[in-house]
């Protein structure tokens, strides 16, 4: 899954990330991390599933939906909790996870 390198990667955009695993697959979760969507600013609970998820490379959930043009957001429930995801394609798997997680977050700006 991911070592522990690339969990103090993440420390640059939150303070706890934590390695989970639910039916097999592995997540990140990442606690208050700061996300712009369309020019607002919140502070939001992140969960990364940094490999395949439904048909996508990597997936990227957050704990509510956040403003985005022509979203199409769905929802997941993992871990017993409500997760929002929107339909953003192609942020391979092979990357560091900072940047997984930095290219999720783009198609949100």
């Amino acid at each position: 899954m991911t070592d522990d390198v690339q969990l103090a990667g993440l420390r640059a955009i939150c303070e706890r990330p934590e390695r989970l695993v639910e039916g097999g697959t592995a997540y990140v979760f990442m606690p208050r991390i700061k996300v712009i969507a369309v020019g607002v600013t919140r502070m939001v609970d992140a969960l990364l599933c940094p490999g395949p998820h439904n048909g996508y490379l990597s997936r990227l959930f957050l704990s509510e939906p956040v403003p985005q043009r022509g979203a199409n957001w769905t929802q997941w429930q993992i871990f017993g909790r409500t997760w929002h995801t929107w339909s953003w394609q192609n942020v391979p798997a092979n990357l560091p996870l900072i940047q997984m997680v930095l290219e999720h977050l783009r198609a949100l700006r």
